[in-house]
């Protein structure tokens, strides 16, 4: 986003009802690369006793806006414009605040949905690719302005056919409904974990239901977690079920050993599926589908912290890997992710203040289902690790194969997202190269890591990606100036490695297979 700020200049106003009125001209030239992006910007107005603030649309052009102001005196303009356009700036003439808006054919930022000024409310982004090479995008519309336990909370999808180029109309997938009472399912659906399958249109949409905030469940109210599926690669979703009872509510629940709490090891008080990507194995085949791993955060008696659990018939069913509730991977850990390393083991990676907590299941020899955890480790402890100074947000972890720019080998690299601002700011990737024959440890995979892009200069907080078809890296994230902008943008290894690593062919190509 680009910032301009025009200050200490005054526009004469005409008195109304007490207040002051600004007004505002907008001249807008050109049109926007993407269909997406037709809102320009927005426009600050500060007398010194108050400001005001307005949106400025494409659709605006020629159009005169109004503000008001508490006294009107002394009025100073700040601009900013969205992606897709640059400010041009701001004149006064005759009393009228003459803005500019123009343009910016080069950027490839889209914004998915818009969050309006006290308004309209979205957050948590997912994005998959299906069988068809097609993008599908998921987010929480906050109906109630907040998360899942204040009120209706819906979910929307939105879908790519070329690489993120265009995209869908908004669909509302699930609607929440807000005259249902007490914690009931169905009242909100919120922070979506997405996984579609590679080789069919089978796909598994997991999200947080019922009236509960997560931090204040208690043993007699708690959470709710609903499934969705789709057949047709993630275009159209089937009625939302409810499936907590695999993981709280019985004695045969995967987080709860005993009819009340107390009375066992664990009792789960709340939890929720780490939202944004689910894991589809490349390795692990059972029947029709290729497995699903999704990683899982639990509070509640002998449980704190992140788990992953697994899928063989597309989210019908999970199990928890490991099998033992009381073995907490990343014990105190916030929002976790999962990924598969190139042999076959699995890395947590999961969300805390100033980095990230690492942990890494290594399966048994010749088994997909017995194994054990290293002992996890903080990132930012660790020679190179991740750092996320002052700040803790939810991040994506991806491995995406890529060429050695010089020797034209195939290696595994590893990306992960976190802001890099002293805040909820500046999002960015780091990333590690990978040595597709190591077994690594949880401290070596913790450290020697790599400051890559910054892609957000501005207020920022999740994300997530997944590796497009056109081997370029679809990255989702919400960003300012609301809370949030659901904004889209394709990433290059290139961008991302600084032309270390490529996705285009160079020279006689080696590559380097994974030991399976």
């Amino acid at each position: 986003m680009l910032f301009t700020s025009i200050l200490g200049t005054k526009a004469a106003v005409d008195d109304a009802d007490g207040a002051t009125i600004v007004k505002i001209a907008v001249s807008v030239k050109g049109k926007p690369t993407y269909p997406t992006n037709q809102r320009c910007g927005y426009i600050t107005a500060d007398d010194g006793s108050g400001s005001s603030t307005i949106e400025v649309l494409a659709s605006q052009n020629g159009k005169t806006l109004e503000m008001k102001l508490p006294s009107g005196k002394d009025v100073s303009y700040r601009g900013e414009a969205y992606h897709g356009w640059d400010f041009e700036g701001v004149t006064v003439t005759d009393g009228i605040a003459k803005v500019s808006f123009t343009a910016n054919t080069r950027t490839e930022y889209q914004y998915l949905a818009y969050t309006d000024f006290g308004t309209q409310y979205y957050r948590i982004p997912a994005i998959a690719r299906n069988y068809r090479d097609e993008l599908v995008a998921i987010y929480d519309v906050r109906e109630c302005r907040n998360d899942v336990g204040f009120g209706e909370v819906d979910q929307a999808m939105r879908y790519s056919t070329d690489n993120g180029k265009t995209w869908s109309k908004e669909t509302i997938i699930a609607d929440g409904d807000a005259s249902l009472s007490g914690n009931s399912f169905g009242l909100a659906y919120g922070d979506p974990a997405l996984g579609l399958d590679r080789e069919s249109g089978a796909g598994v949409l997991i999200t947080v239901s019922g009236q509960t905030i997560y931090t204040y469940a208690t043993a007699t109210q708690r959470p709710l977690i609903s499934m969705q599926k789709t057949s047709d690669g993630g275009h159209s979703w089937s009625t939302p079920v409810d499936i907590t009872s695999q993981f709280w509510g019985s004695t045969e629940s995967m987080f709860q050993d005993s009819e009340h709490d107390g009375e066992g090891k664990v009792f789960a008080y709340a939890g929720f599926f780490g939202s944004g990507k689910i894991l589809q194995s490349r390795i692990v085949k059972k029947d029709k589908y290729y497995r699903l791993y999704a990683a899982l955060l639990v509070r509640g008696t002998g449980l704190r912290g992140a788990y992953v659990v697994y899928s063989d018939d597309m989210g019908d069913t999970w199990n928890l890997l490991g099998g033992d509730a009381t073995i907490q991977a990343c014990k105190g850990s916030d929002e976790p992710k999962v990924e598969e390393l190139p042999n076959g083991s699995l890395v947590l990676s999961g969300r805390m203040h100033g980095g990230r907590c690492f942990n890494i299941w290594t399966y048994d020899k010749n088994s997909t289902t017995s194994g054990s955890w290293g002992n996890a480790v903080d990132s930012a402890s660790q020679p190179d690790g991740i750092k996320a100074t002052g700040n803790s947000t939810n991040g994506e972890l991806l491995i995406v194969w890529a060429n050695d720019a010089k020797t034209g080998i195939s290696t595994p690299i590893a990306l992960q997202s976190v802001p890099f601002g002293t805040g909820r700011a500046n999002v960015g990737l780091y990333y590690k190269v990978l040595d597709a024959e190591k077994a690594y440890t949880p401290a070596e995979f913790a450290s020697g890591w790599i400051k890559s892009s910054q892609v957000s200069t501005t207020s920022s907080a999740y994300s997530t990606m997944c590796l497009q078809a056109d081997k370029r890296i679809a990255f989702f994230y919400e960003e300012g100036p609301s809370i949030y902008e659901m904004v889209y943008v394709p990433l290059d290894i290139e961008r991302l490695t600084n032309n270390a690593y490529t996705t285009k062919k160079v020279g006689q190509r080696k590559v380097v297979l994974p030991n399976r």
